[in-house]
């Protein structure tokens, strides 16, 4: 399947004269709970020729991609990722988590993750996986939820748990969040549940169990009204400059 991938990577950059910097899984596979059908999320950094951020009209720094049932490639350009990153945006930090790269070039993955610490915010993490747990409560049943909306939900609350509890990056990979579940009986159901959505599909339905809903719900409640720290209202955006420029002189 990589090959596959590569090609597809390498069409998209001859289509758009871009450079792909770094490509990667993002989603269900690389989150460590896929199902049967799950599709490829595959994310792109790419940049384009200097000359190309020299114009007076601004470029578009993101390319629209097809996506079907199979293939779901977002690509994003240099320039936006660390404007992002700068804001502390939640997307970047895990990009550039991915146990799953199909693509890099001179250690992009590893120098943009150490230029990423400078500028975690927990305020702006916490509120963020606290925000995509909401989105998806809506998709419940009274009695029962889809295995893929109960994981994501699962992963934000546990993510957001981790980003209070220690104020710091939290993994982008379901399993290290795991260490978060206090009670080691819910634990280890949570990891058989894993193992069953492994064989399913994505719109089978799970039956709720009462303590697992019951510490769902709670937990929300709970982070909810936690207190978080937002970071200073400046970060020093020299350094990100710095590694733009070297990036797209390469």
């Amino acid at each position: 399947m990589k090959a596959i991938i590569l090609k597809k990577i390498k069409e998209i950059e001859e289509a758009n004269n871009i450079q792909v910097l770094y490509a990667c899984e993002f989603g269900s596979r690389a989150w460590g709970f896929a199902s049967t059908d799950s599709d490829y999320d595959v994310r792109l950094i790419y940049k384009r020729n200097v000359e190309a951020y020299l114009s007076v009209v601004d470029i578009p720094d993101f390319l629209n991609l097809a996506i079907d049932e199979v293939w779901d490639f977002n690509a994003w350009d240099i320039k936006k990722v660390l404007e992002l990153m700068i804001k502390s945006n939640t997307t970047v930090f895990e990009w550039l988590q991915s146990p799953i790269v199909y693509k890099e070039v001179d250690s992009f993955k590893d120098k943009a993750w150490q230029l990423c610490q400078a500028y975690y915010c927990q305020q702006t993490h916490t509120h963020h996986y606290l925000g995509l747990a909401k989105k998806k409560f809506i998709e419940i049943d009274e009695d029962k939820v889809k295995y893929k909306t109960l994981f994501y939900i699962l992963r934000a609350l546990l993510s957001a748990k981790w980003n209070v509890e220690n104020n710091t990056i939290a993994p982008m990979e379901f399993k290290p969040l795991l260490s978060t579940v206090e009670d080691v009986r819910l634990r280890g159901y949570i990891v058989e549940l894993i193992k069953e959505k492994e064989v399913l599909t994505e719109k089978d339905w799970y039956k709720w169990d009462a303590e697992l809903k019951e510490y769902v719900y709670q937990l929300y409640e709970r982070l909810s009204k936690a207190t978080v720290r937002k970071s200073k209202g400046y970060f020093d955006i020299e350094c990100v400059n710095d590694f733009f420029r070297k990036e797209v002189r390469l």
